[in-house]
């Protein structure tokens, strides 16, 4: 049942919470756990409660909460039921179901609440300091840079679709790059986890098979890719998880922001399409990848079609290059 159909008063995340408890008591109603509430089962509850009605009123509750007649009263007629305006004294005082008031503070926290659940965002930091290490160690002989650089050319060498994200061309590059990983890198890791490591790592791939037929001549070094992924990913993570976050559009203004700065500042990149195919593969794969606290119908649909459309994205860009290699 959407729960927007639930006239409650609350936003999504409360009504959420609500619905929650109310199937707990369906539950407990539902004796013989076959999705259905009859009669008999209704009285009993009643009774357990402590309320004593005679069977014809009983009966009159009971035929209000069946509305398609069919003798018994399933999950979402019993929501119904209970939000009635006459009906709610009724079932909060009887049957403990708290108002919206009372689970609002826990309704607005409950993002925070399932933040931190896992370790610190340990690949992330680990992995800025790989890329700082590298550039320190080889900004002046460039012997890394040989081996790890992507070279459409070079592209039977396997490893250079991913490794040429370690390296950078100087210090404003690296920098510029951190900051991005570290600031949506580190936000998204301890809620997600390991996930977001292959979110990057996707990212990073594509951007090299897209950079291989778009510009075969130049090679490519920098973590652009995978930072735009890791951006993009914040968005799939709002949406996915948008009615259990207190201010979710405020979310979305850094990556506008970098929006803003990408069409500003880099249009005349020979890596531009490395930065849009790690940003696209981010924000589908992030549908699928990223964890969805609280699951609604709608969001499933969404994370099909994005499924869909990058695995088709991600699939055509690795045919294409293996034909390439072997052409």
């Amino acid at each position: 049942m959407e729960l927007r159909r639930m006239n409650s008063g609350g936003s999504e995340a409360e009504n959420l919470l609500r619905m929650e408890h109310l199937r707990r008591l369906f539950d407990q109603i539902d004796k013989n756990r076959d999705g259905q509430v009859n009669r008999q089962e209704l009285g009993c509850a009643l009774k357990s409660a402590g309320i004593e009605i005679p069977d014809h009123v009983r009966d009159i509750l009971f035929e209000r909460g069946d509305t398609d007649a069919d003798g018994t009263i399933n999950f979402e007629e019993f929501c119904k039921l209970v939000d009635q305006p006459d009906m709610k004294q009724f079932f909060y005082k009887f049957f403990n179901i708290p108002p919206i008031s009372r689970i609002k503070d826990r309704a607005l926290n409950y993002w925070q609440e399932c933040q931190w659940t896992s370790p610190p965002p340990i690949f992330n930091l680990m992995f800025i300091l790989v890329q700082i290490t590298i550039y320190a160690i080889d900004k002046d002989s460039l012997k890394c840079r040989k081996v790890l650089e992507f070279q459409p050319s070079n592209n039977k060498e396997a490893w250079r679709y991913f490794t040429y994200s370690l390296i950078h061309m100087n210090w404003m590059h690296l920098i510029g790059n951190s900051v991005f990983q570290l600031i949506f890198g580190t936000a998204l890791e301890p809620v997600h986890g390991p996930r977001v490591a292959l979110l990057y790592f996707i990212g990073v791939l594509s951007g090299s098979l897209l950079h291989s037929f778009t510009n075969h001549a130049s090679t490519l070094v920098g973590a652009s890719a995978g930072a735009s992924a890791l951006i993009l990913a914040w968005v799939s993570d709002v949406f996915l998880n948008w009615a259990e976050q207190s201010c979710p559009m405020v979310s979305l203004v850094p990556v506008i922001l970098f929006i803003i700065w990408q069409c500003v500042m880099t249009p005349g990149m020979t890596s531009l399409p490395a930065h849009i195919s790690g940003a696209i593969t981010g924000l589908l794969f992030g549908f699928l990848v990223l964890k969805n606290i609280k699951e609604h119908p709608f969001e499933r649909k969404i994370t099909k079609v994005a499924v869909v459309l990058g695995v088709v994205y991600l699939g055509t860009l690795i045919l294409l290059n293996i034909c390439n290699v072997y052409t």
